[in-house]
Order: C-alpha cells, then structure tokens, then sequence
C-alpha cells in the first residue's frame, strides 16, 4: 500500500546533471537533451504500441499502468521541449 500511497521521488541523475548545466558546454547540453528527448519519445512510441496490441485484453489495472506512463512521458516531453526553446534562447547568454 505504501507504493500506492507515496509519490515516487523525482529522477536524481536527470536532476544532477541539470544542476550541473553551467559546467557543461552548451552545445553539448542541448545535444543531450535532445537526445534524452528523442529517447522519451521512442519509449512513448513503444509502450503506445504495447498498450495497442493489448487493447481489449488486459486487465483494467494494466491499462491504468499504461496510461500512467504515457501521461508521465508527454509531460515530459513537454516540460523538456519548452526548456530546450528555452535554452536555445539563451544560447551566447551568460548564466543558464
């Protein structure tokens, strides 16, 4: 019950790297969070494509597990590409 019960702790190595932002070059912090970007919207794909071919077959629970996950990537994916604009922006500015 505990699990269904407390909010997971958010990503520490996806957050350790954000707090080490200044220290990496720019260009190469974009490229990686292009590409953790891409990553998620792969892994989206794929359990849309998991979630379909169960369609009508799984337990209601199951689909739940499904959409939970789908919904978690999209804000993701939404948080990071307005922080990647964001970024963008800042691109030749000091201070991230």
């Amino acid at each position: 019950l505990e699990a269904l019960s407390e909010p997971p702790r958010p990503q520490s190595m996806f957050l350790l790297g954000m707090s080490n932002l200044p220290a990496v070059p720019h260009e190469e912090s974009l490229a990686a969070l292009q590409h953790y970007s891409a990553s998620l919207a792969e892994r989206r794909e794929h359990l849309q494509e998991r979630m379909n071919i169960g369609q009508g077959t799984i337990p209601f629970h199951v689909g739940a597990m499904f959409d939970f996950s789908l919904s978690m990537i999209q804000a993701e994916l939404a948080w990071l590409e307005k922080f990647i604009q964001q970024m963008e922006a800042q691109d030749g500015k000091e201070g991230l």
